[in-house]
């Protein structure tokens, strides 16, 4: 474990900048940027308020996770500007104390959950808005197109949520990613699955996802996991993106008989997916999922005690508080902008937008590659993480390296950590009971 705690407070995945400043960076032989820099010569005496740009979706079928991401993102912001009596860097002072306190100022765009929207508003933010930096977009599909804006505009952009691996594979220079990969989420899976194999009968598996790119890449991994531990896949199967139904995919699952599901949906799809399974009577031996639409509330809402038993490679637990009390108070808080305890989603954004926060405090300045480095020296151990990593470190292409997950079951309408056993706080349930033998 390091011996020195940068702290945290501030900023993942959403975007800096001062008020009235432009934003500088790659496009450097551009008029457009000869007139950021001289925009932002401005000197930080004068500004007093930090913009952060943050892409999500807030209308269409994922609305209610980014609305819920903005909220949770604007009570991170709330408990950077303002003192609270929490035990929690940052917090009981106001402001970002290398920037003269400056506050920061949450700026939401709506992608729709399309990626050439989320380009265009990406570019909105920044050369109208003048945000210094951004975060977001939730889809991977949707990251792609905004941070390859940030990137010509030579703005930071921190990802929080996003999984694909190859959003780190495209060597951008401003591009970075605090949370986990797929990779990392599959692999956790198949080690877990691996600790029950012989006790649950773990043998043959199936895969289901939509088209998009996210999908498609868990897609890919499952299929190698399953073969270098040495799974029997009976079924791999796509589907389009907001579908009408999902009869015929689940129907090829329940003639496959697979002991174990893999499956990646957005929310609309996952309360579609078990609504049909309940209607098809198929109820595998375990059912694993990529987060996605499984960990919004609207899916727990909408599909009540049906939710049960479906296990997610996960980033966040209410559970782990029992052992960072300091969780509970930022959770309240978050809770009081969201109207909801925050998700996997949502606490991997804050804390995105924490560890932005906290880099661009230490840079001591708005400049796109003061800000950069300040990322890249990045060296946080796990005592203020609000997600269960072992620290945030980032590599060549700007994966933070320490960034783990853990492993979740749905019990009594709940996620409970049930992987691994330094954060276990309850024991699985396998096989799952079969719909008919549910209450």
């Amino acid at each position: 474990m390091r011996k020195r705690i940068i702290s945290l407070l501030t900023a993942a995945a959403i975007v800096v900048s001062f008020t009235g400043c432009t934003p500088q960076g790659s496009a450097g032989n551009s008029s457009e940027n000869k007139e950021t820099q001289a925009s932002q010569a401005k000197t930080e005496e004068e500004s007093q308020t930090i913009k952060i740009g943050a892409v999500y979706p807030l209308t269409g079928t994922s609305a209610e996770t980014g609305n819920q991401t903005i909220n949770t993102l604007k009570a991170m912001a709330e408990l950077i500007n303002h003192e609270y009596d929490i035990d929690y860097p940052f917090a009981k002072t106001q402001g970002l104390p290398n920037l003269g306190n400056a506050k920061i100022e949450i700026i939401a765009a709506d992608s729709q959950g399309n990626p050439e929207v989320g380009a265009t508003e990406a570019e909105r933010l920044i050369t109208e808005e003048n945000v210094t930096g951004l975060i977001g977009c939730d889809a991977s599909g949707v990251t792609k197109t905004a941070s390859a804006v940030a990137e010509k505009y030579g703005i930071p952009f921190i990802n929080a949520e996003s999984s694909s691996p190859t959003l780190t594979e495209r060597g951008l220079k401003y591009f970075f990613r605090t949370g986990p990969t797929d990779a990392t989420f599959v692999e956790d899976t198949f080690n877990y699955m691996d600790l029950y194999r012989k006790e649950a009968g773990f043998e043959n598996v199936a895969i289901i996802a939509d088209e998009a790119e996210a999908g498609v890449n868990f897609k890919k991994l499952c299929e190698a996991a399953a073969g270098n531990h040495g799974y029997n896949i009976v079924q791999s199967i796509t589907y389009p993106g907001n579908p009408t139904g999902l009869t015929s995919e689940v129907l090829k699952l329940k003639d496959a008989k697979p002991d174990v599901v893999l499956i990646y949906a957005l929310t609309a799809e996952a309360i579609l997916y078990t609504n049909t399974c309940k209607d098809l009577d198929f109820s595998p031996k375990a059912t694993f999922t990529a987060r996605g639409g499984f960990v919004a509330t609207e899916y727990f809402d909408t599909c009540g005690k049906d939710v049960d038993y479906i296990f997610t490679a996960n980033a966040w637990s209410m559970d782990l508080a029992n052992t960072k009390p300091y969780l509970t108070e930022i959770n309240n808080l978050a809770k009081k902008f969201s109207n909801h305890d925050m998700t996997g989603n949502t606490a991997r954004a804050a804390q995105g937008f924490l560890i932005f926060a906290d880099a661009i405090n230490r840079a001591g300045s708005t400049d796109a590659d003061a800000i950069v480095k300040a990322l890249e020296e990045t060296d946080m151990n796990e005592e203020y993480l609000i997600v269960p990593w072992t620290g945030v470190t980032f590599d060549e292409s700007h994966q933070n390296t320490q960034a783990t997950g853990i492993i979740t079951q749905i019990q009594n309408q709940a996620y409970v950590t049930v992987y691994p056993d330094s954060a276990k706080s309850a024991e699985s349930i396998i096989p799952v009971p079969a719909w008919s033998e549910r209450d």
